[in-house]
């Protein structure tokens, strides 16, 4: 599994917009841009899939901007991913989707339970984690 640095930015604004919960004024693409220097019409994609996904909303206007659609208790990293990466993708032989062929080896495959583990533990470790853990610096106790 590797992180893109669209889905990197993602949590970096969702993190942001968690910071400013009590704010009555929706977070500025545009402020958020200039201040972390991360190109602005990327971090538009970034955000449509995030309300894709509503995990924010969105005010328009000149004074517009974000806010998030849940506290940042409720938001996961889990969440953030599969807005912007889709479903967790660790090897072939792991995905569980309509779309998937069976290996031909499958019957006998000894390894292909390593993989369905590990992509599991992936999947529950960030569903774990909420906006707020990365807030307070304190990752959840196994």
């Amino acid at each position: 599994m590797f992180i893109t640095k669209q889905t990197d930015y993602a949590v970096l604004l969702m993190t942001r917009l968690a910071e400013l919960t009590d704010s009555s004024e929706p977070l500025s693409l545009m402020k958020f841009a200039d201040e972390e220097q991360i190109s602005f019409y990327f971090l538009q994609r970034i955000a449509r899939k995030l309300k894709h996904a509503k995990l924010i909303k969105g005010v328009e206007g000149r004074k517009g901007g974000y806010f998030l659609s849940k506290s940042a208790a409720e938001t996961t990293l889990g969440s953030i991913i599969r807005a912007l990466e889709g479903s967790f993708r660790i090897s072939d032989c792991a995905q569980e989707s309509l779309k998937h062929k069976p290996c031909k080896r499958e019957a006998t495959c000894r390894t292909k339970k390593v993989w369905l583990q590990f992509k599991n533990q992936t999947v529950a470790y960030f569903d774990k984690i909420s906006l707020q853990h990365v807030l307070d610096n304190a990752l959840p106790d196994w």
